[in-house]
């Protein structure tokens, strides 16, 4: 019997099998994590800004009525 070519095989395929793990790993967790490169609209960064305290309340209403105009 042939069984010196088995090992070799069986490695192959633990290493596709490996691989196709991995590149299921990285697709969940890339599409579970929030995209940092997401357009946002400029009251969500005014909201943003006035929310870490960036600007002032009065800065922030000033900002937002010059976003409704």
């Amino acid at each position: 019997m042939h069984y010196e070519n088995w090992s070799g095989w069986m490695g192959l395929h633990m290493l596709f099998w490996l691989l196709l793990l991995i590149v299921l790993i990285v697709i969940v967790v890339r599409l579970l994590s929030p995209n940092k490169n997401e357009d946002k609209s400029a009251k969500q960064i005014l909201d943003r800004r006035y929310a870490k305290g960036e600007i002032s309340k009065d800065e922030y209403v000033e900002m937002l009525k010059d976003l409704e105009n």
